[in-house]
């Protein structure tokens, strides 16, 4: 009885560390990735602008690894209804955090930057 309640003590503590050391790692990864943007350059009633393809080989072009992208639009700021005119359409990435520099180089822009009355979304890619 006493051997079953070693091993099962055992088992327990082994289990408890590698949770531990699981959960570290992922905090680590999170915290090594950083948000940047990159406006689409569209304009109403046109199929013009950057896609997201073209816009993520703009990143991996530079051996920049793309953890995640998305399209997105900017929040708190309106734009005029118009054909011809802009857009508040966006494409955001997950990059690591030691490429931010490189990115920025490109005309990627870190979402840190954006003040607390705008903001960006997810949004439908089209």
């Amino acid at each position: 009885m006493l051997k079953i309640l070693l091993m099962l003590s055992s088992t327990l503590l082994i289990i408890s560390c590698n949770v531990y050391t699981s959960n570290n790692k992922t905090q680590s990864i999170k915290a090594d990735v950083v948000g940047v943007y990159i406006k689409k350059g569209d304009t109403q009633c046109n199929d013009d602008g950057l896609t997201l393809a073209e816009a993520t080989r703009y990143l991996t072009d530079e051996d920049i690894d793309v953890a995640k992208s998305n399209c997105g639009v900017f929040t708190g700021v309106s734009v005029i209804s118009m054909c011809g005119a802009g857009t508040n359409n966006i494409y955001y990435f997950s990059i690591n955090k030691t490429a931010l520099a490189q990115a920025e180089g490109l005309g990627f822009i870190s979402v840190s930057s954006l003040g607390s009355e705008l903001g960006y979304e997810a949004a439908k890619c089209q």
